[in-house]
């Protein structure tokens, strides 16, 4: 199948945890570097942007959920980073291709108000879909 006429799938991939705020964060920051790589960045709205991700369920909506169950649960010093930041939210990412034709997702009311409950927003990230793995023209023009 060539490039042209492959089929690019449209897929969920994960949920990114952001804050904007203008503390440090160090709790925050230390708590979750143990469970997966944490970027902390120059904000335009705030002094930082603090992000990661950690492993997603199949879908956003269950992964929102359990995100905002383990916000509940945080250490009060690590809760404490979390409730002073000026932007809470969670960007549910995906990829977009033309397979299918129209990727549906939905959030749940219980969802959308756990989101509610720990002040966080909800925004979704699309990126372009990767071409599919053609073994023909894979090694042509000094492509691995």
């Amino acid at each position: 199948m060539s490039e042209s006429t492959a089929r690019r799938k449209s897929e969920f991939i994960c949920v990114e945890i952001g804050i904007h705020t203008n503390f440090d964060s160090d709790a925050f920051i230390n708590y979750f570097e143990k469970m997966d790589y944490v970027q902390k960045l120059e904000s335009k709205s705030h002094k930082w942007y603090i992000y990661f991700q950690l492993p997603s369920k199949q879908n956003a909506n269950s992964t929102i959920l359990d995100l905002c169950g383990m916000i509940h649960r945080l250490p009060p010093e690590v809760r404490s980073d979390w409730d002073r930041a000026g932007v809470r939210e969670f960007y549910a990412g995906y990829r977009v291709g033309d397979d299918p034709h129209c990727l549906e997702e939905h959030l749940d009311p219980q969802t959308l108000k756990a989101a509610l409950e720990v002040n966080a927003g909800i925004g979704f990230a699309m990126y372009p879909a990767e071409p599919p793995f053609d073994p023909n023209t894979a090694f042509q023009n000094g492509k691995s």
